[in-house]
């Protein structure tokens, strides 16, 4: 028995190894890749982490839109100031912008003051465009009495982590002088007969400084009428800064003529500046009974 099987293994062995090239004839006439798949272990990983840190926006391009400046009289004017913010971060980190208009000779660091400094103006931040974001800000108002001459600007920007820089205008504003002036009352003169004047100049109209600069003024005034024939010539009424006697009053003309004022620059709002200017009046002989009108001018000019 043991011979027989002995004798049939290699025919077995035949059989297979023959099985085994016809499979592999086979795959090759289809075109079959025949590979041995490669077994292989579970890749391996590492973690990795960094900490991004804040940048300080910065400021650039600060600039007063209006030069020259000329003031409202009696009343404010608004001005408006832009500049650009970056952040290295994205413009998305800029989070807010104050700005500060200040006379030069202040400086950029002054405390708010009507006439030199005008601090924590509100600023307003246009879109992101990439690390950038313009700020534009405005004043609610610069007072007529400010100072003439040289002012600057300055944007503080900061982020969301509260960072901060600024920048300052490289190409200071003027604020141009303001001479200006408001009168107040009306000259109602004392009853008179043809031939008489006033014995003192004793009627008052003040004059009030309006603008950023101390002034004196100038006056003249029209002839007084009273309907188609009636006139009384401007050289009847006389003016002073006091209530002098009629004979030391100045003599009013058709055209304006210099006058000395105390009227010193304002330095707050409403304005303080003011003078008392006292008239008075003539009829000559011969002027028709009636009542007589006309008007009177002031002009500011520099003291």
């Amino acid at each position: 028995m043991s011979e027989k099987i002995k004798n049939s293994f290699p025919q077995c062995l035949v059989t297979f190894t023959l099985i085994m090239i016809s499979v592999l004839v086979l795959l090759n006439a289809t075109g079959t890749d025949f590979t041995v798949p490669e077994v292989k272990a579970d890749a391996a990983t590492s973690s990795a982490s960094g900490q991004v840190g804040n940048a300080t926006p910065t400021v650039s391009a600060v600039n007063v839109i209006s030069d020259p400046i000329t003031l409202t009289e009696n009343s404010t004017t608004s001005i408006t100031i832009t500049g650009t913010v970056t952040d290295i971060n994205g413009g998305s980190d800029i989070s807010a912008a104050t700005a500060t208009f200040y006379a030069i000779s202040s400086g950029d660091s002054c405390s708010a003051n009507d006439n030199n400094c005008y601090t924590n103006i509100t600023c307003t931040l246009g879109t992101v465009s990439g690390n950038d974001r313009n700020a534009t800000c405005t004043t609610s108002g610069v007072y007529f009495h400010a100072d003439p001459g040289s002012w600057g600007a300055k944007i503080l920007a900061s982020d969301a982590s509260a960072s901060s820089s600024s920048a300052t205008d490289t190409t200071p504003s003027t604020i141009n002088t303001l001479y200006a002036l408001i009168v107040s009352g009306t000259i109602s003169y004392d009853t008179l007969v043809p031939g008489q004047n006033m014995a003192n100049l004793t009627k008052e109209v003040t004059a009030t400084t309006t603008g950023n600069a101390a002034i004196d003024v100038q006056i003249k005034g029209d002839n007084m009428t009273y309907g188609a024939t009636g006139t009384i010539a401007i050289a009847n009424q006389r003016y002073a800064t006091s209530s002098v006697l009629w004979a030391s009053g100045n003599i009013a003309s058709s055209t304006y003529q210099n006058f000395e004022v105390d009227l010193g620059k304002p330095t707050s709002h409403p304005s303080t500046s003011t003078d008392i200017v006292y008239w008075g009046w003539a009829v000559p002989s011969g002027t028709p009974v009636g009542t007589y009108a006309g008007t009177d001018y002031f002009n500011p000019v520099s003291d």
